[in-house]
């Protein structure tokens, strides 16, 4: 993945839909519509450091001769792929689950699901096995989300709780 493409800043500037109150010297309140924020991930990017983090998995791969594979993540959308249809759904970011089989799975945890159930060519993922062990796969997920509402644990960036 590129995350430079990540860091960069919107090129449109807009304005945002609804007014917002500003006051002035005088104590009165004025309508402006705001324009809307051009940043991207830039900061979070430059935290969390994924390009690091991926260059030290593929050297620690290599040292204890683990393979180590990268998918392309071009032909391989597996945060948009529904494996019961085949079809390929892009979510916006704010949703956070999705309905697949008539259960609601949390969108990070399928992508990982469908990416270990790669075939092969590391270009699609093999249906077969997704149909196979998707029951176990919701079955960890909901104990997952139950242990962490339990011990408090919310993770509203991530699981929307």
């Amino acid at each position: 993945m590129n995350f430079k493409a990540l860091q960069k800043k919107s090129k449109k500037t807009e304005r945002k839909d609804e007014a917002t109150a500003i006051k002035q010297k005088d104590g009165s309140l004025k309508m402006v519509r705001k324009y809307k924020r051009k940043k991207r991930y830039g900061h979070s990017i430059k935290n969390r450091s994924p390009g690091l983090m991926q260059a030290d998995l593929k050297t620690k791969a290599t040292q204890y001769g683990i393979p180590y594979y990268e998918i392309d993540i071009h032909q391989y959308r597996a945060s948009q792929l529904h494996h019961d249809t085949g079809e390929y759904i892009k979510p916006n970011l704010s949703e956070r689950f999705k309905t697949i089989e008539g259960h609601k799975v949390q969108r990070d945890l399928y992508s990982a699901f469908l990416i270990c159930h790669t075939d092969d060519t590391l270009t699609a993922p093999d249906f077969k096995t997704c149909h196979l062990d998707f029951p176990h796969f919701v079955k960890m997920q909901d104990t997952l989300i139950l242990k962490m509402k339990k011990c408090g644990h919310t993770m509203k960036h991530c699981f929307g709780f």
